[in-house]
């Protein structure tokens, strides 16, 4: 079956159905199927180890669905530095066109998921190390979220993380969808995205619109308020992977860019 030649809406209903697989085989997305398990983020924690969180933000994540930690880093030359390291790797060919692929059958369509992406693990950033020094930084930095999560929420009990670079040019979008959905395997519970923008304007487009129905506080009566989240410099949105759905509006910039952890 040639996926290829299908109209834009139809192969997005497909990719809803079938997942997109990452780069390690997990499925990613669906706005068409019921996520039933819920995550809690409140109960019994260790509130001695809290430095990043604090207990009413953690309550925010569960019963919201998302939470937005500004400064992150708090460091200008690390961010910058950030910025200048994804240009060389988009320039240099290393971040691809994304697309959407299910077993043998794959395509690229610009009006589903304009992004340039490359996953950032051990096999993609062999022999690029040494020329990503801030990017690493950041990376550990976000493994320390994790470890967070996994220190003051003692039932969590992270089992993986995976993290993407993601670069959108003028014109890039991703249409509406989740990062997770329940079923077999080990799934992604908590998304991350840090941004990077430089002197990111309201002009620039490329805002994050997570659509505020979250189905883990029992919360089904807003499927059509949304809050748009701005990728301004040094910004890193927390959001619940099987719940919250949201897309990328499209990008006025020349380049749009940031990198996304996803617990699992």
């Amino acid at each position: 079956m040639d996926l290829g030649n299908l109209p834009s809406n139809l192969k997005f209903q497909i990719l809803s159905i079938l997942g997109n697989k990452d780069d390690k085989g997990s499925k990613e997305i669906t706005n068409e199927i019921e996520v039933n398990d819920k995550i809690n983020l409140s109960d019994n924690i260790e509130e001695q180890f809290l430095k990043l969180f604090s207990r009413d933000s953690l309550l925010d994540l569960q019963e919201k669905g998302f939470i937005v930690v500004d400064n992150f880093l708090k460091d200008r030359e690390i961010i910058d530095g950030i910025y200048e390291e994804t240009l060389t790797l988009y320039q240099n060919g290393s971040v691809k066109q994304a697309g959407m692929n299910k077993s043998t059958e794959k395509w690229n369509d610009k009006m589903i998921r304009g992004d340039y992406m490359m996953w950032l693990n051990k096999d993609t950033l062999k022999d690029k190390m040494d020329s990503i020094p801030n990017i690493s930084s950041l990376l550990k930095e976000l493994e320390g979220v994790r470890s967070e999560l996994d220190t003051v929420v003692k039932h969590f009990n992270s089992q993986k993380i995976s993290t993407q670079l993601a670069v959108y040019p003028k014109g890039g979008r991703y249409v509406k969808h989740r990062d997770s959905f329940t079923g077999q395997g080990v799934n992604r519970r908590i998304t991350m995205i840090y941004y990077y923008n430089k002197n990111w304007k309201k002009e620039d487009g490329g805002e994050l619109r997570l659509y505020t129905n979250n189905k883990n506080s029992g919360n089904s009566n807003n499927e059509n308020k949304y809050v748009d989240i701005e990728p301004i410099a040094d910004r890193l949105l927390l959001f619940l992977s099987p719940f919250m759905e949201h897309e990328v509006l499209e990008s006025h910039s020349e380049y749009r860019m940031a990198i996304t952890t996803w617990i699992y």
